[in-house]
């Protein structure tokens, strides 16, 4: 076209007339707000802001200056927004909810909150199974196909029992509802739905529920068994009597209560790096050298720890309600079930083994508490200041201190140290000056023990008070030369 020629003429007037104007320029983009998506089904998420009005917009405002500025042409708003619906789509309505926009059908009964939690609950473990078909379900007792996850949420998430009578009457008398409310009313249908619910799930976990119960009676059991016929543990219980009665010359006694054992640990020597316990396990090692592997006659002793004896009794105690439950429940439904209701069918030989395998945990549990009691006996401790997971727990607690204290001396001993009239002297790391190992004086009461250990039944004079304050200076002395 003759427009489409350079042109040298400087500005309009110049131009001859016979030249045709320019075409007008193209009509602005339409705003972000006009585009629509090609698929109408495809909703995006919206961005939650909060736009300006223009009043706020002062002289020389950025937003001000971007008025009629257009990033993006129209080819690449299609690629921008095809791009959002790729990434920030928002999931498609499923039929149901489509019928319901469609219908606009009001809820009845329910509120909208209880509604959607059972969608998803519904939604989650039966993705494409129909309504009617998860009812069917629940008549047949299909355990293969409801967890005990989805019955305890469907329990939670349905309505109260007058609401649930009140969408039945509604769904009897030809009332149009929503399909969540339908099945509802369809549910509302079956008798002792919430019990039945209850003795189905009691059904799917009580294999699981029994084997736990009886491992960990068992592992209890055992435990307490372990620990009366170990006859190291007996010696070395001799051994801190005969220490302890030493140590307490005015207060001698036959017999201690158990607690002492997680003290020993705790009475520190005069160097604070040598203990009790590390002076018991050196008179084990003289007297009873056979004593110093105790775990090997408490093998179940630590994994009794793990265990709750209260948890065991609320196990055992919801087992046995749930059992009786089950027996009230066959009764009242027997001879009143519909047409497809295999309830009794499926649930009276399994309320027989149930019967039989409670009545198993009982007696393990009357026995679990006599060795209990065995112990008490045995060891002569109240039961009522000292728990079953208390004891068990203090002679773990022994038994692994007693083992990392034998374990140091040996680190010890491979280190350099001379064993010397067990622990009368302890050495240090050696002293970077002198190239010498540093040695400390353990406690005065280490000579008694010595003689004790070698068998020596001579009774022993007891230190006077001028003899150790005389002792404790000359090893501050000596430390001060060091």
């Amino acid at each position: 076209m003759a427009y489409k020629k350079k042109c040298h003429y400087g500005n309009a007037s110049q131009r001859p007339a016979s030249l045709p104007p320019p075409p007008p320029p193209p009509p602005p983009p339409l705003p972000q707000s006009a585009k629509h998506l090609s698929n109408v089904n495809i909703r995006l998420k919206q961005m939650n802001w909060k736009p300006l009005a223009k009043h706020h917009f002062a002289e020389g405002c950025f937003w001000k200056e971007q008025q009629g500025v257009n990033v993006y042409c129209s080819s690449e708003e299609e690629d921008i927004l095809d791009g959002l619906a790729q990434h920030f789509a928002l999931p498609i309505l499923n039929v149901a909810q489509k019928t319901a926009e469609k219908s606009k059908i009001d809820l009845r009964v329910l509120d909208r909150i209880s509604v959607q939690n059972l969608l998803i609950v519904l939604r989650v473990s039966f993705k494409d199974t129909s309504y009617e078909q998860i009812k069917q379900h629940i008549l047949r007792c299909e355990t293969t196909k409801l967890n005990s996850d989805f019955i305890e949420k469907l329990i939670k998430s349905l309505p109260t029992p007058d609401k649930m009578k009140e969408l039945c009457e509604l769904n009897n008398r030809g009332i149009q509802l929503l399909a969540v409310e339908k099945f509802v009313a369809s549910l509302g249908d079956i008798k002792q739905l919430i019990p039945r619910l209850d003795c189905m799930k009691f059904m799917i976990c009580f294999n699981d529920m029994a084997e736990d119960l009886e491992h960990d009676i068992l592992t209890v059991t055992s435990a307490c068994n372990e620990i009366i016929a170990s006859k190291k543990f007996g010696k070395i219980l001799t051994v801190i009597l005969s220490i302890c009665n030493l140590m307490n010359p005015g207060f001698q006694t036959i017999g201690f209560e158990l607690d002492i054992l997680k003290r020993l640990h705790d009475m520190k020597s005069s160097h604070r790096e040598y203990t009790l316990l590390h002076f018991v396990v050196e008179a084990v090692y003289r007297k009873y050298p056979e004593c110093l592997n105790l775990a090997d006659e408490m093998a179940h002793v630590g994994k009794a720890t793990r265990v709750n004896s209260d948890d065991i009794k609320q196990t055992i105690e919801k087992v046995i309600q749930s059992s009786e439950n089950l027996q009230i429940l066959l009764k009242d439904i027997g001879g009143s079930q519909s047409s497809g209701d295999k309830f009794e069918e499926q649930m009276s030989p399994f309320a027989l083994k149930a019967h039989h395998q409670v009545d198993m945990l009982k007696k393990m549990m009357h026995d679990m508490h006599n060795t209990y009691l065995n112990a008490s006996k045995y060891f002569a401790f109240d039961v009522k200041t000292c728990s079953m997971d208390d004891f068990i727990t203090n002679i773990n607690n022994f038994k692994t201190q007693f083992a990392k204290a034998y374990a140091e001396i040996l680190i010890l001993q491979k280190k350099g140290m001379p064993r010397r009239s067990f622990g009368r002297q302890l050495q240090k790391p050696v002293n970077a000056k002198s190239g010498q190992h540093q040695v400390l004086n353990a406690p005065i009461v280490d000579a008694k023990v010595k003689r004790l250990c070698k068998g020596c039944t001579v009774k022993l004079k007891r230190l006077s008070k001028q003899d150790i304050v005389a002792a404790n200076q000359s090893g501050k002395r000596k430390r001060r030369q060091q």
